[in-house]
C-alpha cells in the first residue's frame, strides 16, 4: 500500500492512500507534493475543523479543474466526507462554492455522523466507517476505519481441497461454507486523545496522532508513549505516526521512540511522518480483490 502524507501540527496535515484513491484530511501542500497524482483522488474524508486539515481542499478543486479542461473528459466529482454538524465546514464550503461556478458538478458532500458507513469507489468490497473521537469539547470530531468485507471458510470445510470448496459452492452457494467478516484495514485516528474503538482490533494499519514526546501535556492530544500504548492494545500490525509538534527534531522523535520501543523487530512495524518531512513509501500491506 502506497502512503504519501505530510503532517506538521498547527500547519498542515494530510495522507493520501493511493491503491484506495483516498485522502484522509486535506491540509495545505497537497497540489506541490502530488502533482498529477492528485487528480486520482476519488474520496476525501475529513477529521475536524482546524484549518491545517482542510484548506487545501481549494488547490486541490483548482487542479481537479484545470485537469478537467486538459484532459477534455470530467473527472468524477470529488466526494468530501466531513462530521455532520460542524458550521465551520458549512460556511468553508458555501465560500468555494462561490469561487467555482461548477461546484455542484465538481464536487458531492456527504456529511457523516457515528457509525456513519459508505462505500469507496474503488471497490474490493471496502468500506468507510466514521468513528467519533475525543478532540475538541466543542464539536464533532471524526476519526475513521477502512474495512474489507471478506468470506472466512468454517472450520468444517477447512480440510477440503480447492476442488471440493470450488463445487460445494457452485452447489450450495458461499454463504454454507463461510462467515461474512469486517477486516478492518487501515484505521485513521484524526487529532485526540487515544483511539479507543475496539472494532478496530487487528488493523492492518494504524495511523495514529502523537503530538507530544511529555507525558500530561494535553487534554486534546496524545503523547507518543499513548500513541505506542494503544497500537499495542488494539494488536495492529503496523502503526504510522504523526503530527508531533514542531517544537522537537527529528532526533529527539526518533530517540524518543527507540527509548519507548527498545525492540528493534517490534519498532520496524511503527512509521514516522517526521514534521515537515514528506512521508512517501510502499507499506507491506495487502488487501484481498
Amino acid at each position: 500500500m502506497h502512503i504519501t502524507a505530510y503532517s506538521k501540527a498547527l500547519l498542515s496535515n494530510w495522507f493520501y492512500i493511493e491503491p484506495l484513491r483516498l485522502l484522509l484530511d486535506a491540509g495545505e501542500g497537497i497540489g506541490p507534493f502530488l502533482e498529477s497524482r492528485a487528480l486520482g483522488i476519488q474520496d476525501v474524508f475529513l477529521s475536524h475543523a482546524h484549518v491545517d486539515h482542510f484548506t487545501g481542499l481549494r488547490l486541490l478543486l483548482l487542479m481537479r479543474r484545470r485537469g478537467i479542461f486538459r484532459n477534455e473528459s470530467p473527472l468524477p466529482p470529488l466526494r468530501i466526507y466531513f462530521p455532520a454538524t460542524s458550521g465551520v465546514f458549512q460556511r468553508y464550503f458555501a465560500y468555494l462554492a462561490g469561487e467555482f461556478f461548477d461546484w455542484d458538478e465538481m464536487v458531492e458532500l456527504h456529511p457523516m455522523m457515528p457509525e456513519d458507513r459508505v462505500a469507496l469507489r474503488t471497490g474490493r468490497d471496502l468500506e468507510a466507517l466514521a468513528m467519533e473521537v475525543q478532540h475538541v469539547p466543542y464539536d464533532l470530531c471524526l476519526g475513521y476505519r477502512i474495512v474489507q468485507k471478506r468470506w472466512k471458510l468454517r472450520p468444517a470445510f477447512q480440510k477440503l481441497d480447492g476442488k471440493a470448496i470450488r463445487t460445494l459452492i457452485e452447489a450450495q452457494g458461499r454463504e454454507a461454507l463461510s462467515d461474512r467478516l469486517e477486516v478492518p484495514v487501515l484505521v485513521f485516528s484524526g487529532d485526540g486523545k487515544p483511539l479507543q474503538d475496539e472494532a478496530s482490533r487487528g488493523a492492518m494499519l494504524l495511523i495514529h496522532e502523537a503530538t507530544f514526546l511529555d507525558p500530561d501535556t494535553s487534554d486534546v492530544h496524545s503523547t507518543l508513549s499513548e500513541a505506542i500504548t494503544a497500537f499495542e492494545r488494539l494488536e495492529a500490525e503496523r502503526l504510522l505516526l504523526y503530527h508531533f509538534s514542531v517544537r522537537y527534531t527529528p532526533a529527539q522523535i526518533t530517540a524518543a521512540l527507540e527509548r519507548l520501543v527498545p525492540d528493534a523487530t517490534r519498532r520496524s512495524m511503527i512509521h514516522l511522518v517526521l514534521p515537515g518531512h514528506l512521508f512517501d513509501q510502499t507499506l507491506p500491506i495487502k488487501m484481498f480483490g
